[in-house]
């Protein structure tokens, strides 16, 4: 089985406009405590695939999906007020009954 898609994978940033300290994320983190970055990124830098981002850890509280950069967090989080878990969201696989 060979596929043309790149693994999912974000760079966090602790300042806006994708500056500041830096941390590249390729798995899921069900809390950013395990990467010293909790509550701490204020732009996502989406490298390839799409991205869950919530406000709790164990992917808990409100929640947004991204799949392009996001320069300041604040837009895009409406009332949350931090992130603490990301992970990518992959497709599901379709499944055929059979005949």
């Amino acid at each position: 089985y060979e596929t043309n898609e790149q693994p999912a994978g974000l760079m966090l940033f602790s300042g806006e406009d994708f500056r500041g300290e830096v941390r590249e994320v390729f798995d899921p983190a069900y809390s950013l405590n395990d990467y010293y970055f909790n509550d701490r990124a204020r732009s996502v830098a989406v490298l390839s695939g799409s991205w869950e981002l919530c406000e709790h850890s164990d992917f808990t509280g409100r929640c947004v999906f991204v799949r392009g950069d996001v320069q300041a967090t604040a837009r895009v989080r409406s009332s949350a007020s931090t992130i603490m878990a990301i992970r990518p969201v992959t497709a599901p696989m379709a499944i055929t009954a059979p005949a």
